[in-house]
């Protein structure tokens, strides 16, 4: 009886993790570190980030953060000139990092104590070699999909030991521009592995393999139609696929997101697409099966297709991909991402970049942000305007055929170095909400705030009513405010007594039965 208890007790912690355990949310940049290239969280609710270093942008920037996006420790890897490169970074059985670059690709190996072990350039000959993903098998070696970069691109996937020396290699054969982007580690031990075939060809869009552990092909198809791209691949529970990307050409939905639903033989389950009224640009950049058995879907959005202003979304689906809520993040200026993890505590980390001006800053930054189970990040979040429409698409087999791909490598000199460069809290910025919040005398402060909090307000009517809610919406605290309890306009609230866990929380100021306004706020304990 006493199992049974403890097993249903157990049960219900598990999947009601939002009020068992406290979430943190932050918004935060590093500046003049151009972009947040690799993203990965670590035990004790550690964060990893990958930027440019601020003081030599031929540098990368590891930083490992605390569950609220406080330094830990930084560290300079001195990659010589590598750092502009698209990176993957996965963790490795060891507690140390694997990252992987675009072109000219490199496998960069990091220790436990965040320092550089070792460096591997990858190449056919002559040709240079692109990495598009990478992940750790149980042998502690890696298996790296990407493409020869030629006339004709060649689709690529090599296996390596643990010290990053080529196994074997396969390339697959192209009739136009082909890459692959994505790749997992499926149960029997194989591999699914998924890149865009360009062209115009009967054969073009986006396609999906099956390997067996050294890189025979088990099936192949391709999805969609030519210029729709896949960003990202995940396993899901029913040992099937989800995979997500765009169409950057319009066709056949102008500028839409898209998300496709496979079973374990690629057959079609499902599909969406993810669009918005006017000339918008939506690409989704990841996708994944998260705790409760949804999916989350990130990407990006621009409102005019300008090329200016972009924002970041994040939607969470059901297991028909039905919207259970989406969010927008992002300032005037262009925000983009492409890392998106569910956090230790069913919350997102997302990481990105932000420029021309974004939150009022100049230069080329870096971007994080933690939001909690619901996504609300505390600061900076924008009106979603989002059309889901069911979608056909065409399935068709293709013909691959596997030959050795002959990769060879080269060992690369670099080193790693104490690194500084501040994390700055973008929520105080400005004040919470960016606009979107009525009544602008209304102020709360400080943002975040731990256990006072204060309401400034310039308001005619002293009797008024304050109530707190907490992300779901449940009330937290009301209490009618009389003439006494004010200050030179300003009440004092004392949060200690009344909320004992993280999050974000709003504010609303009521007269009588009319809303005067309300503002949002993070509470850190």
């Amino acid at each position: 009886m006493k199992i049974k208890t403890f097993y249903t007790i157990f049960l219900f912690l598990l999947f009601n993790s939002d009020g068992a355990f406290s979430q943190s949310v932050f918004q935060k940049t590093i500046l003049n570190s151009i972009s947040v290239r690799g993203l990965q969280q670590l035990d004790n609710n550690r964060i990893a980030i990958i930027t440019n270093d601020p003081n030599d942008w031929d540098s990368l920037l590891l930083s490992i953060l605390d569950s609220m996006g406080n330094v830990i420790l930084q560290r300079t890897l001195n990659v010589g000139g590598f750092s502009y490169e698209s990176i993957k970074m996965e963790k490795t059985l060891d507690g140390g990092l694997i990252i992987l670059c675009h072109n000219y690709s490199c496998l960069i190996k990091i220790d436990s104590v965040f320092n550089i072990e070792w460096m591997k350039f990858y190449r056919k000959h002559s040709k240079t070699v692109a990495g598009g993903a990478l992940k750790q098998l149980p042998d502690s070696g890696y298996i790296i999909c990407g493409y020869v970069i030629d006339t004709l691109p060649d689709k690529l996937i090599f296996k390596t030991d643990k010290t990053g020396s080529v196994e074997w290699s396969k390339i697959y054969n192209s009739t136009s521009y082909e890459n692959l982007a994505c790749i997992q580690v499926t149960l029997d031990g194989g591999y699914i592995f998924a890149g865009d075939n360009g062209g115009t060809t009967s054969m073009c869009g986006i396609s999906i393999t099956k390997a067996d552990s050294t890189g025979n092909i088990l099936w192949s198809k391709v999805l969609a139609n030519c210029g729709d791209n896949v960003k990202a691949l995940s396993l899901t529970s029913d040992g099937g696929y989800i995979l997500c990307g765009g169409n950057d050409v319009g066709v056949p939905i102008a500028k839409a997101a898209k998300i496709i639903k496979l079973d374990s033989l690629g057959s079609l389950q499902w599909t969406k697409t993810i669009s918005a009224i006017g000339n918008t640009y939506l690409s989704g950049r990841s996708v994944e099966q998260i705790s409760d058995g949804s999916y989350f879907l990130g990407g990006i959005r621009n409102l005019t297709n300008s090329g200016n202003d972009f924002d970041i979304f994040l939607m969470k689906f059901d297991i028909n991909g039905d919207t259970i809520w989406s969010k927008v993040y992002g300032d005037i200026g262009k925000e983009k991402a492409s890392h998106f993890i569910q956090s230790y505590d069913n919350g997102f980390i997302i990481g990105g970049e932000a420029s021309n001006n974004s939150f009022g800053l100049s230069g080329f930054n870096s971007y994080l942000l933690k939001t909690d189970s619901l996504g609300m990040s505390g600061c900076f979040e924008l009106q979603s305007n989002f059309e889901i429409a069911i979608d056909s698409i065409f399935v068709r087999v293709d013909s691959v055929i596997g030959i050795n791909g002959g990769i060879t490598i080269d060992s690369l000199s670099a080193t790693s170095s104490s690194g500084i460069a501040p994390i700055i809290d973008l929520c105080t910025l400005t004040s919470f909400g960016n606009g979107q919040e009525n009544h602008p005398e209304f102020i709360v402060f400080p943002n975040p705030a731990n256990d006072v909090i204060y309401i400034n307000l310039n308001s005619t009517t002293k009797k008024i009513t304050i109530e707190i809610t907490d992300s779901r919406g449940a009330v937290v605290y009301r209490e009618n405010i009389n003439e006494s309890q004010w200050e030179n306009d300003i009440i004092k609230i004392e949060l200690s007594q009344i909320l004992k866990y993280s999050g974000t929380f709003q504010i609303t100021i009521l007269s009588g039965s009319e809303k005067i306004g309300f503002k949002k706020f993070v509470l850190i304990k």
